[in-house]
């Protein structure tokens, strides 16, 4: 099961959620251990994130093989995709998009004796500041976009989740 979430204090996401942009948290729990490298694998992986990269490839021209994916969830590369590791941890990896407006995020945690691990996965969409307190504020194209964010966070979180426990 998926479900909406706080993201964790002192991850790499929570700087953006407490600076103001928009920031989103999702968590699964999977009943075994599961490395980052596994995650990150599973993750980029998927058939649904396959529809993704052949659109980056085509309108970004930014392609990406299964070997950039197994470069990526081991730690050998520093971009993938139309993305740039902007931060990596034993247990987080934090993407930050190539126009560097949003960042993907992964996390794994440990449950107890390691028997379980909970895993996060989140988005942050930088607004740009306006008015006078200079908070930062999202575009209205983002912001009627982000239920459609949402749903594709959930299905892309999903079918990495599925991988990991077959």
């Amino acid at each position: 099961m998926i479900e909406s979430t706080e993201i964790p204090n002192g991850s790499m996401l929570g700087e953006f959620a407490r600076l103001g942009h928009f920031a989103d948290c999702y968590l699964t729990e999977v009943s075994r251990e599961i490395s980052l490298e596994a995650f990150v694998r599973a993750f980029y992986s998927t058939r649904l994130f396959s529809v993704e990269r052949w659109i980056l490839k085509v309108v970004a021209r930014r392609p990406s093989t299964t070997e950039d994916i197994e470069a990526l969830a081991k730690g050998h590369t520093r971009q993938f995709a139309a993305w740039d590791v902007e931060a990596r941890a034993e247990n987080e990896l934090l993407l930050c998009d190539m126009t560097g407006k949003t960042r993907s995020w992964l996390m794994v945690r440990p449950v107890n004796d390691a028997s379980a691990t909970q895993l996060f996965f989140g988005s942050a969409v930088l607004g740009a500041a306006s008015g006078n307190s200079g908070a930062p504020v999202l575009s209205p194209l983002i912001r009627i976009t982000l239920p459609f964010h949402h749903w594709y966070s959930k299905a892309l979180f999903g079918a990495a989740r599925r991988a990991l426990v077959r």
